[in-house]
């Protein structure tokens, strides 16, 4: 549920006290008003189905967004739930990678994605092309995985093992934002 219930994954990191970028909108992919009165650029998200983020940059690509749910293009071919959320500016994403088992976690991994973002348009394309990672500095390192713990810490109590990770994004202003979980 973390990982396909996007909305589920934020409500928790919410309730830890960790920032997440602040919802727009909320609806249906099918309802009149997908994607009307947006201020851009924004993030769109499929609330509890797993596929990608895009960027909405312009009215222009409101338009093709609309196109393809009229024509059931994926992943708008059914009436699923959707949410809009603000757009970080000046920002950096970050990946945290983990292991859980027993009610406990371990961090294996931390590090900036760079490239990613330019893929997360209204034309899907595939989310890896020309995007690269690097490792963070040691002084975010420490703020990204001080934030993670509270995360990993809640859900580690929810039994299992499994591995997974999640995006974050620190801001130009020193801020950690939880973004969204993959297990």
């Amino acid at each position: 549920r973390l990982e396909t219930d996007k909305l589920y994954a934020k409500d928790i990191a919410k309730q830890l006290n960790l920032k997440v970028p602040k919802i727009i909108k909320q609806g249906k992919y099918l309802e009149e008003d997908y994607c009307k009165d947006l201020t851009f650029p924004c993030v769109e998200k499929p609330s509890h189905k797993w596929a990608p983020a895009i960027v909405i940059n312009n009215k222009e690509e409101v338009l093709k967004l609309k196109e393809q749910a009229k024509n059931r293009e994926w992943p708008r071919h059914i009436n699923n739930d959707y949410y809009i959320e603000e757009f970080l500016h000046n920002m950096i994403e970050t990946n945290v990678f983990f292991v859980i088992s027993n009610g406990k976690y371990v961090i294996t991994h931390t590090q900036e994605i760079i490239g990613e973002g330019l893929n997360k348009t209204v034309v899907p394309s595939v989310w890896y092309f020309d995007t690269y990672i690097k490792p963070l500095s040691p002084y975010v390192d420490k703020i990204v995985r001080h934030e993670a713990k509270k995360y990993l810490e809640y859900i580690a109590k929810m039994g299992g093992s499994w591995e997974g990770s999640f995006c974050g994004a620190y801001t130009s202003k020193g801020e950690w934002y939880f973004l969204e979980i993959r297990t």
